[in-house]
């Protein structure tokens, strides 16, 4: 159309308009199908997509997420709630136990390296300490905690008794033990009351 002309009067121009918004519909009604047909393709049908985060170790619930996905109304990303983890003991003759003398008392570690070995315990060469607690200590390695636990129970010492290893020890040589008793003179009454009888 040149300057200082108009459309046609044969209607030409209202055709053509109305040609071109009828191809607009149809190409949003297109994308409406094509999106509706999107959301109702999740995995599993149920519109639930369970995700896995990868490189955990442990089988926690918190290492599960579900997104799930409403037509309409976004995703929504939900996390489990927390549930306390039990850890297993080990049985006693897994565990390497090392005891060390704390005490000025001589061969104290050895007397309670029986004590231990009697309740089944695989106890290494007794050993003396660098420290001198004024109460017995068992100290631990990484997840041998509930063991340290148990075994505390069993020489009837504390739960605030039990404590994770230091760095460095308080011995010359772990010898690979996972489980260290620092004597102290409250078990040396355990000691005694087990070598009389």
């Amino acid at each position: 159309m040149s300057p200082g002309s108009h459309a046609a009067d044969d209607g030409s121009f209202p055709r053509s308009a109305g040609i071109q918004a009828g191809r607009a519909a149809i190409l949003i009604a297109v994308a409406v199908l094509i999106g509706v047909l999107l959301l109702h393709r999740t995995p599993g049908g149920g519109g639930v997509v369970p995700v896995q985060v990868e490189g955990t170790s442990t089988t926690s619930p918190l290492d599960q997420i579900t997104t799930t996905v409403k037509p309409g109304t976004g995703t929504a990303t939900t996390r489990p709630t927390a549930t306390t983890n039990t850890s297993t003991v080990r049985a006693p003759q897994d565990i390497k136990a090392l005891v060390a003398n704390g005490t000025a008392t001589p061969g104290l570690a050895g007397k309670v390296s029986n004590v231990v070995h009697a309740k089944g315990y695989n106890t290494l060469a007794s050993t003396n300490s660098t420290q001198k607690p004024a109460t017995s200590i068992i100290y631990f390695q990484p997840s041998y905690s509930a063991d340290a636990a148990a075994l505390a129970g069993k020489l009837n010492l504390p739960a605030s008794a039990v404590l994770a290893m230091p760095q460095p020890p308080p011995v010359a040589n772990l010898n690979g033990a996972n489980i260290l008793i620092v004597v102290g003179p409250d078990l040396a009454n355990v000691a005694s009351t087990t070598s009389s009888t």
